[in-house]
């Protein structure tokens, strides 16, 4: 099946309530306070997996044909070429877990290896930052593009270090310290999919983090493309779906400098 805008559009609609119904889970305090260690600070809370499956259900009324790609299930055996739906249902557990109200969900769908439809829901601001393919990427029903920031003095840059570096930290805070001293600042929200919105919306001019999963960054590298921006993985290459890659992402000019950190 071939989609058009017109038919991306309806689907977005459709899992726009879902979504936001979903959400609701972050609230519940009891179900946020039972967490399992998957590594360290690498958590899973019953959020995540209410979430998860309340949505699958859902997706499937939606497109009963798409497969279910997601962060707290047995992905063994699905294809990155498949037509799939690709969920992380709380981007931001360890914030979820602090209450530190930056935790998403987010949502992509692709087919033969190309991202359709981007979808990340931030609900305690209540904003739904979306793109569909050659449609463009909004915040509600605002259409957001990256910043005009040319030159990495005058940007403010987000960053990520997941659990995964922490073998790396000298590496890690040399990058931090650089980027420290040449731009007007650093931020670290603790979600990816998040920081991925924000430089789509240009709040921030950039992002980087390493070792993200599929889940982490699908709906956020449609929305900066489709945001005019570009993302590029740490070999300076163009991103693509992949089960874990790093991710530098800026718009065509700045991202030049940030290609500094590349390997």
């Amino acid at each position: 099946m071939n989609f058009t805008k017109e038919d991306l559009i309806n689907i977005k609609e459709k899992c726009r309530p879902f979504l936001i119904e979903a959400a609701d889970f972050f609230a519940d305090e009891d179900e946020r306070a039972k967490i399992k260690v998957k590594s360290r600070n690498n958590f899973v809370t019953e959020v995540d997996l209410k979430v998860q499956e309340f949505l699958r259900k859902k997706l499937a009324e939606i497109l009963p044909d798409a497969k279910f790609y997601a962060e707290e299930k047995d992905n063994e055996g699905i294809d990155l070429g498949d037509f799939l739906w690709i969920l992380d249902p709380c981007d931001g557990t360890t914030n979820l877990i602090h209450d530190y109200k930056h935790s998403t969900i987010s949502l992509a769908l692709a087919k033969g290896g190309e991202l359709l439809l981007g979808l990340v829901y931030e609900p305690h601001a209540k904003e739904l930052f979306w793109a569909i393919r050659g449609g463009g990427a909004y915040l509600n029903d605002k259409k957001i593009s990256v910043s005009k920031t040319l030159d990495i003095k005058s940007s403010i840059i987000g960053l990520g270090a997941g659990g995964a570096r922490i073998g790396r930290a000298e590496e890690t805070f040399e990058m931090i310290k650089d980027i420290f001293i040449t731009s007007q600042g650093f931020r670290r929200i603790g979600s990816a999919a998040l920081e991925m919105c924000y430089v789509a919306a240009g709040r921030t001019d950039g992002y980087l983090e390493e070792d993200l999963k599929l889940w982490d960054y699908a709906a956020g590298l449609l929305l900066i493309k489709e945001a005019g921006g570009l993302v590029l993985n740490f070999h300076g290459e163009d991103l693509s779906l992949e089960r874990i890659s790093g991710v530098i992402c800026a718009n065509k000019i700045l991202i030049k400098e940030l290609l500094k950190y590349k390997y």
